[in-house]
């Protein structure tokens, strides 16, 4: 008996094998479009939620900037009312308000609570900078630096610097040998560093227009750097200081060392104003106005402004007790 080969068998098996070959391939291919699908829709996904972040983001600071506006015109309605009483202070007391369902914060400072960079004398410069922890020797060359940029000779001092020292430094720029015009130009004065001008920011100004600093507008970091200071003494003197804002009372004298330092107010102030949401998102400026109108579209002058990067440094990061409540809006 003779067996022949069983073709039909053998083809069936080859086209089972091919098709299952091929089924698989097909099955890693909708996997792989799945996966693609999937990365493609998570991608866009997280580019609506980023972008719906953002427009809720620009939305959020464009609000609370309006609203910190509205409060810096309010503060400067304060300080415009005939009642010393009932005006606000300006010796960084804080006050709070509240505007369209939102907490707003104020601080504002007396310029005449600063030193004037254009009339500080030489000891004060270096008591000054010795205070904020530079060295002896720097704090003498930044002193002399500073005193050469406004003096109207070409002289350095012993340790000063006019336009030859400029030129060493390859620096195509000399002293102005006149009056600063901004606190931002003591940046170009030989040896303030970037980290030096941050400390001093704060404590100096051009618009006093005195050599004394009044201490009763001052900060506790002015009133630190005043001849005769101590820390123990400034520290009862701003606690009395805040304790009559809080009780709405008349401030009290400064320590005799520092009732020596004279000075009247400047009529500038430098204005800290800050919102916070709902939601607890805050934003800010800082200006340096005044309550006289420079021109028909505000009612008060402007002369500086900037909006602010809040930090930890936030109003409202001191205690509720810190704010004077000075009123609500509606």
């Amino acid at each position: 008996m003779t067996f022949l080969p069983d073709f039909t068998v053998t083809r069936c098996s080859h086209r089972s094998f091919v098709n299952s070959r091929q089924g698989g391939v097909a099955l890693v291919l909708v996997l792989w479009i799945v996966v693609l699908l999937t990365i493609m829709a998570s991608s866009f996904s997280l580019s609506i939620r980023r972008n719906t972040e953002l427009v809720r983001n620009a939305k959020e600071q464009a609000q609370a900037l309006a609203l910190a506006e509205g409060g810096l015109h309010y503060a400067m309605m304060m300080l415009s009312l005939p009642d010393p009483g009932q005006r606000w202070r300006t010796d960084g007391a804080i006050y709070e308000m509240y505007l369209a369902g939102a907490r707003i914060r104020i601080q504002l400072y007396d310029e005449s609570g600063k030193f004037d960079i254009n009339n500080t004398k030489e000891d004060q410069w270096h008591l000054l900078l010795e205070r904020l922890g530079v060295e002896t020797e720097d704090a003498l060359a930044v002193t002399d630096a500073a005193l050469d940029w406004v003096d109207s000779d070409s002289f350095h001092r012993l340790n000063g610097a006019e336009k030859e020292e400029y030129e060493d430094q390859g620096l195509d720029y000399g002293p102005r040998n006149g009056p600063f015009r901004s606190i931002e130009e003591l940046q170009l004065v030989l040896g303030v560093s970037a980290k030096l001008y941050a400390a001093l920011e704060p404590l100096i100004t051009v618009y006093s227009k005195q050599p004394a600093v009044d201490p009763s507008k001052a900060s506790k970091e002015t009133l630190l750097s005043l001849p005769g200071a101590d820390e123990a003494m400034i520290e009862e003197y701003l606690a009395a200081r805040e304790e009559s804002v809080l009780n709405k009372t008349p401030p009290p004298p400064p320590p005799d060392i520092l009732a020596q330092q004279s000075g009247d107010s400047a009529g500038i102030y430098r204005a800290r104003v800050e919102a916070r949401l709902d939601d607890g998102f805050i934003a800010g400026l800082m200006a340096t106005v005044t309550p006289e109108a420079t021109d028909s579209e505000s009612p008060f002058g402007i002369i500086d402004w900037q909006t602010l990067v809040v930090a930890d440094d936030s109003l409202f990061a001191r205690s509720d007790d810190e704010a004077a409540a000075a009123g609500q809006s509606h």
